[in-house]
């Protein structure tokens, strides 16, 4: 349970916020829906992951990638 402040900010129990990752400067988003509110981790790109993406030259397929790291014994498991 948590209790609104006068400036409108709620505190976030630290089991559900360990739970679902919510660290310091985590966006959330806030849905209205008939049974109440619904609050989720924001979508809009901005995790370590999304920050980087795309950020590396490909020239070759993931799979060529894969078959270089591992090496060609395990090419039998690939249908060509």
């Amino acid at each position: 349970m948590a209790c609104v402040s006068s400036k409108g900010q709620i505190t976030i129990p630290v089991r559900i916020r360990r739970e679902l990752g919510l660290q310091p400067g985590v966006e959330l988003e806030f849905e209205l829906r008939p049974t109440g509110a619904f609050i989720r981790k924001s979508r809009n790109g901005k995790t370590p992951i999304d920050k980087i993406y795309g950020s590396v030259p490909m020239d070759t397929s993931t799979d060529e990638l894969i078959e270089q790291m591992r090496g060609p014994g395990l090419q039998y498991r690939r249908k060509k």
